[in-house]
């Protein structure tokens, strides 16, 4: 069976298998934050969670800063950029399994 059977054929999707990764892992953060919605337990298997809350922090500042989101944008980039972080950690966590 071919995945565009089960999720059909969306045009512009790439058909790439890190994207079907991607979404996997996607998937699976969802279900894993409505189970633990302490974010920071969840981030605490990967990094240190205050270093990882700074360094989102920073570079949400540095959107704004270049004037690319205003300030108030703040909160949702860091969160953004923390989600993007563990995204990333989930895939090459996957990647190490295979």
């Amino acid at each position: 069976m071919d995945i565009r059977d089960v999720f059909g054929d969306v045009p512009g999707r790439p058909d790439h298998p890190d994207f079907w990764l991607l979404s996997q892992q996607v998937l699976g953060l969802d279900a894993t934050i409505e189970n633990e919605p302490d974010i920071e337990n969840i981030i605490k298997k990967y990094v240190d969670a205050d270093s990882l809350a700074y360094t989102a922090k920073q570079r949400a500042s540095r959107v704004i800063d270049a004037g690319l989101a205003p300030g108030a944008a703040l909160p949702l980039l860091a969160a953004i950029y923390t989600e993007g972080f563990i995204l990333g950690a989930l895939v090459e966590q996957s990647r190490q399994k295979v």
